[in-house]
């Protein structure tokens, strides 16, 4: 279909192909600071498409946190156990 909208996690059939958010089914979600976002153990997590809604972020959404001796890089600053 030329010219049909795009399905957004609405609940509305957007591209008139008689399904609902069909192609909507996951997205990434990041809630903490930008410049930690994918360093460490700062990592994204997911959300789904229920409903026409998304859900909270699940699985990830990992923030800085106090930098603990685990041999991770708690605080996202680049370093271990710094």
């Amino acid at each position: 279909m030329t010219g049909a909208a795009l399905e957004e996690c609405n609940g509305i059939d957007d591209n008139c192909d008689g399904n609902i958010d069909e192609e909507i089914k996951t997205r990434s979600c990041y809630n903490g600071p930008r410049e930690f976002k994918g360093k460490g153990e700062c990592k994204e997590g997911t959300q789904l498409c229920k409903d026409g809604k998304w859900t909270a972020c699940q699985g990830g959404d990992s923030r800085p946190s106090t930098e603990v001796c685990d041999n991770k890089d708690n605080d996202c600053n680049g370093l271990v156990d710094d």
